[in-house]
């Protein structure tokens, strides 16, 4: 039993140490949020690409095997980069504007039989929940951008897909509607953050100001005891 809690223990350390990038579990939390998401998204997503990737040769969409095999191994930098640097903002910079043109990718090529625009989808949400609102707007309606565009030169231009009518009348209202709750959430997180880091200044202050009243009392304390002490000694020299 004691061996396998041990085990159990070491996994978990070892989970910490790849998501955290190895900060130490009372780092500050904001840097240490957009570490582990980053990561969590880098991972999660390596996994989904290769198997993807697999399938995609199978179908014999060799194009979009390729393209996927190389935004996986663009992961793979991009994971020890965070983890060597720990430099949220490039890394997170870099990450958002090479997976807007793999999105693009997916949304104007219509590779595997049209069905790869609905990872457009994801991209609001890892923009703005590690980059802040306002970058993470700006790179979620450049993708939106870029999609209308190809959306509009389809028939002009023959690497767009042509998508139906209908398709394209849902994936523009919806993509919004990601991003707007996306922007929600964010948002009510910060706000949340906020408060809390209002409270715990509120709390220091208040914990420094009971220390004040602590230190004052004891030399208050201390300054009554030594006029007992005179007292007493001159009771003892002083008929009283």
């Amino acid at each position: 039993m004691k061996y396998q809690m041990n085990m159990i223990n070491r996994i978990k350390q070892s989970l910490w140490d790849i998501l955290s990038c190895g900060l130490p579990r009372d780092s500050d939390i904001e840097p240490l949020r957009k570490i582990f998401l980053m990561n969590s998204i880098i991972l999660l997503g390596t996994i989904f690409i290769l198997v993807l990737s697999i399938v995609a040769m199978f179908q014999k969409y060799y194009l979009l095997a390729a393209v996927d095999i190389l935004f996986m191994f663009f992961s793979f930098w991009l994971f020890g980069f965070l983890r060597k640097t720990k430099d949220i903002d490039t890394i997170g910079s870099i990450g958002a504007v090479v997976s807007c043109l793999f999105f693009f990718y997916l949304v104007s090529s219509g590779s595997g039989n049209g069905s790869t625009f609905v990872w457009a989808y994801t991209y609001p949400v890892m923009t703005i929940f590690i980059l802040g609102i306002i970058k993470g707007s700006l790179f979620s309606f450049v993708l939106l951008g870029l999609s209308l565009m190809s959306f509009a030169f389809a028939g002009d231009v023959p690497f767009f897909h042509v998508y139906p009518t209908e398709m394209i009348i849902r994936f523009v209202p919806s993509y919004i509607a990601i991003y707007f709750f996306s922007v929600v959430i964010e948002r009510v997180r910060e706000i949340t953050l906020g408060r809390l880091q209002k409270s715990k200044i509120e709390l220091e202050q208040t914990v420094r100001d009971l220390k004040h009243v602590n230190i004052e009392k004891e030399a208050a304390i201390a300054s009554l005891n030594s006029a007992l002490d005179e007292v007493q000694t001159l009771q003892g020299i002083l008929p009283i």
